[in-house]
C-alpha cells in the first residue's frame, strides 16, 4: 500500500474506533451495541464521498472504507462480519478503485441499516457476569429514537439522465447558506440519505469522467443548481429526471 493510500485508510480505522473502543477494551458491548455507529460510519462515508468526488481520488476513498470495516469487523455479530467479508473479497475481483469504493460503500450501508436508531448489534462481551441485567443508562437510551424520529429523516430515490439511470455521481445537500452538508453516492441510479436533519435543501449532482463534468450547471454547480428537496420526519422517496438540453 503506498504511503498516499494508507493515510485515508488509517483516517477510516481512527474514525471508526473512536466509536468501538470502549467496547473492545471491554472484550464486547455491555449493552449489545454501539450507539454512536451511525454518526461514526456517516462521518466515514461523507469523508470519502469528498475524497472521491472533490479530489478525484478513488483509491483514497476506497482505503478509507477498507479501514474502517477492518477496524468495526471484530466486534459485530456473525452476520455482519460476514457482509464485510464478502465485501472484501468482492473488491479483489474487480479492476478499478471506483468499483471497489462503490461495492465498499455498499457495505457500509447495509452496517447502517442493520445499526437502526440505537446502534449496530455487536459480539457479546467476554465477561458473562451480570450479562441481561437492565442498567440505568438504558432508560435514556431509549428515549433517543423519540427525538430522532422528530427531527431526522430518511430519502430514497432514483436519479435519470434523459430517461436513463445515471449510472454513477454523487448528490450533496447544500444548507440555507449554501454550504454542503451531506454527500452521498449515486449508484446504478439510486440514491439514499439517512438520518438527515429535517428541512429544505438545495441539490447539487454531479457526474464527473475523466475530471470533467457531464452534466449541465443547472444541476452541477452549487450557486446555478435549481434543485430542491425537503426532508421530512420518517421515510420517503424523491426521485429526480435530469435532462441534457
Amino acid at each position: 500500500m503506498s504511503q498516499r493510500n494508507y493515510r485515508p485508510w488509517l483516517a477510516g480505522v481512527i474514525c471508526v474506533l473512536a466509536a468501538v473502543s470502549p467496547i473492545m477494551a471491554q472484550g464486547g458491548g455491555s449493552e449489545g451495541t454501539v450507539p454512536d455507529l451511525r454518526g461514526s460510519l456517516r462521518e466515514v462515508i461523507n469523508r470519502g464521498a469528498k475524497i472521491f468526488n472533490e479530489n478525484g481520488d478513488h483509491a483514497g476513498c476506497y482505503r478509507l472504507y477498507e479501514g474502517a470495516l477492518v477496524a468495526l469487523r471484530p466486534v459485530l455479530e456473525k452476520p455482519l462480519q460476514q457482509e464485510i467479508d464478502r465485501g472484501l473479497a468482492n473488491t479483489t475481483r474487480m479492476a478499478s478503485y471506483s468499483d471497489k469504493a462503490f461495492e465498499l460503500r455498499r457495505v457500509l450501508d447495509r452496517i447502517r441499516e442493520q445499526s437502526g436508531e440505537k446502534g449496530a448489534k455487536v459480539m457479546p462481551p467476554v465477561t458473562k457476569e451480570k450479562l441481561g441485567e437492565p442498567k440505568k443508562t438504558k432508560i435514556d437510551d431509549s428515549k433517543t429514537p423519540i427525538i430522532e424520529k422528530e427531527s431526522k429523516g430518511d430519502v430514497i430515490g432514483k436519479v435519470t439522465l434523459d430517461d436513463k439511470p445515471l449510472e454513477k455521481g454523487t448528490i450533496t445537500l447544500l444548507d440555507a447558506k449554501g454550504k454542503p452538508k451531506y454527500v452521498v453516492i449515486i449508484e446504478k441510479g439510486r440514491f439514499k440519505f439517512g438520518n438527515v436533519d429535517t428541512g429544505k435543501y438545495r441539490i447539487v449532482i454531479q457526474s464527473p469522467k475523466k475530471g470533467v463534468e457531464t452534466l449541465p450547471p443547472r444541476y452541477s454547480v452549487p450557486d446555478q443548481s435549481t434543485l430542491t428537496l425537503e426532508i421530512r420526519p420518517g421515510r420517503s422517496t424523491f426521485d429526480i429526471k435530469l435532462q441534457l438540453k
